[in-house]
């Protein structure tokens, strides 16, 4: 186990459209480059036995499985990634805005709605590691917060449910 260092954390069920395969390659092509960064896997599902494997040899990737409350471990993170091929509007992507975390990205499903590349969070194209490791390595090249200060304002402005519900009310009326 990893006591000290920043991480990255990936947050969800170990499933293939959740690619943590490709997460776990994009690791290891930037995990020399930074020598106190591990990488925390929360969730559990089908795939774990065989990402496990996938991480072999490499003592900085983490799994922690099924938390009742990663919001603790998300908070500490240097980002948060989400390396999905298919997803919808992740609740992981909300939560990390609203405390102001760095997030990388796939462009997929609504997360290209919600986050603008390069401002508030680094996206990436779904499938390739090269772009994912190219993405990480991006915002890590920047002081922690940098894009996550903004993503916390997006969220406040916009994504609060209370926002959210006056923005459905005038659409109503």
């Amino acid at each position: 186990m990893v006591d000290s260092g920043e991480y990255l954390v990936a947050v969800g069920r170990l499933s293939p459209e959740k690619s943590y395969d490709k997460l776990i390659l994009a690791f290891n092509l930037i995990c020399k480059k930074y020598e106190n960064l591990s990488l925390i896997i929360i969730g559990d599902g089908p795939e774990r036995d065989k990402l496990i494997n996938c991480s072999a040899g490499n003592e900085r990737i983490l799994f922690k499985g099924h938390m009742s409350d990663p919001i603790p471990l998300i908070e500490s993170a240097r980002a948060l990634i989400i390396s999905s091929s298919s997803e919808g509007l992740p609740i992981v992507l909300l939560e990390a805005m609203r405390a102001g975390i760095d997030i990388v990205s796939t462009s997929v499903g609504a997360i290209s709605d919600v986050i603008t590349d390069g401002t508030d969070g680094v996206l990436c194209v779904a499938g390739s590691e090269s772009a994912l490791a190219g993405a990480i390595d991006y915002v890590l090249q920047h002081k922690k917060g940098h894009f996550g200060s903004i993503a916390k304002k997006t969220f406040q402005s916009n994504l609060t449910a209370q926002r959210m519900f006056s923005n459905y009310d005038a659409w109503y009326k």
